[in-house]
């Protein structure tokens, strides 16, 4: 057995080295960007856990309170018991004004079943009750009005979640201060139980 190994040590080296070459590039190209794919994914999975922790917090905090306490009127502001879009109506002239934006157009979706979804595997939602109004609003003005809107919008008594925004335009094509459009969609949350 050692003659045979002596004999052809020259073809065996090689074949060797070339074996763990292929190997290493199995290991470099096919099994290491999987596990990365998969820590990207379990972090995006932990963060989406954390996320729906905090609003089942939130909303249980809000109906913790009792419904004849001073305190459960002022929740009733963050949720309210109906969609209540003449509110929201009337909330958007106000910071128009205050942003100084045309608001060209906004269109209400009512889902008729709750949108909100757990990050696990089940399909129950993890908050049942909570209702949504789905907005999409096509606003005109400068960049810096754009985002006070945003802001604004943001700092409303009612739980708003701004889902995406775009620019018709791209704004670096644009001079500083000149006028764009911009696409914004959030969602109104609202709890009628």
């Amino acid at each position: 057995m050692m003659e045979i190994v002596r004999k052809y040590r020259t073809v065996l080296l090689p074949a060797a080295v070339l074996l763990f070459l292929l190997l290493f590039a199995f290991y470099m190209l096919a099994v290491q960007p999987v596990v990365k794919e998969a820590a990207a994914q379990q972090e995006e999975i932990s963060t989406l856990e954390q996320d729906n922790g905090l609003m089942q917090n939130r909303v249980n905090e809000l109906k913790g309170n009792n419904e004849d306490s001073p305190e459960m009127a002022a929740i009733r502001e963050y949720l309210p018991a109906s969609e209540n879009t003449e509110q929201l109506i009337l909330d958007f002239a106000q910071i128009n004004r205050k942003a100084a934006v045309i608001l060209q157009d906004v269109q209400f979706t009512l889902p008729e079943s709750n949108l909100i979804r757990s990050s696990s595997s089940k399909d129950k939602s993890p908050f049942p009750t909570v209702r949504e109004v789905k907005m999409t609003a096509t606003l005109e003005g400068n960049y810096s009005q754009i985002k006070l809107w945003m802001s604004e919008l943001q700092k409303l008594k009612r739980l708003i979640a701004i889902d995406s925004f775009n620019f018709q335009r791209p704004y670096e094509t644009q001079a500083p201060g000149s006028v764009i459009k911009a696409t914004v969609s959030f969602t109104a949350y609202y709890d009628p139980s």
